[in-house]
């Protein structure tokens, strides 16, 4: 099956003004091949798999604002809050490999909001991940796009995921084939 991105915002527009909008003394630069982007701009939830061993899940999720140049202790205190935004407040101290695929889905996502970002990018966010753990992780972007007002770019080839969206774009070998926008409240 061809891939689908799917985003579950009204449309893409609304990060574009984002993009336009400077939101950090970070300048976007490129840096070993790859785009950084100003912390506040865009998150993308990682595969579970880059997670550092040696570190817990809260000093796996302060990661990112370690490296913006915060405090460790201020760092882990912030990403232990976002942990339990994603419902692992009581696995904080827990090593990569006390953790199920889906805990370390969710450890991968609290990394990539921990900074805030207006944008999130997911790619196969629940690939790796049985049913009810994908469902979970699909409920939570779905928050967080509606309390948290994240825009969420998912690549997924599972029509599951990309039947939570609010707009479907249909992608073959690298063209727009469809442009599917879902109306509030319709069944999905």
């Amino acid at each position: 099956m061809p891939k689908a991105a799917t985003i579950p915002t009204a449309t893409m527009v609304t990060a574009k003004p984002m993009l336009k909008h400077k939101t950090s003394s970070a300048p976007v630069a490129t840096r070993h091949g790859l785009t950084i982007l100003p912390e506040r701009i865009a998150g993308a939830p990682d595969a579970p798999q880059t997670m550092l061993p040696a570190l817990t899940a809260a000093e796996n999720a302060a990661v990112p604002l370690i490296i913006g140049g915060w405090s460790r202790r201020k760092a882990v205190v912030k990403a232990k809050e976002m942990l339990a935004e994603v419902g692992l407040a009581d696995r904080v101290h827990s090593f990569p490999n006390q953790l199920s695929g889906g805990q370390q889905q969710r450890v991968a996502i609290a990394r990539a909001i921990v900074t805030d970002p207006a944008l999130l990018v997911a790619d196969e966010p629940t690939g790796d991940l049985d049913a009810k753990s994908a469902g979970e992780i699909l409920d939570l972007m779905q928050r967080l796009n509606t309390e948290f007002g994240k825009t969420i770019v998912m690549v997924t080839h599972d029509p599951n995921a990309a039947a939570r969206a609010s707009r479907i774009l249909h992608l073959e070998k690298g063209v727009l084939v469809e442009d599917t926008h879902v109306a509030k409240g319709a069944a999905r």
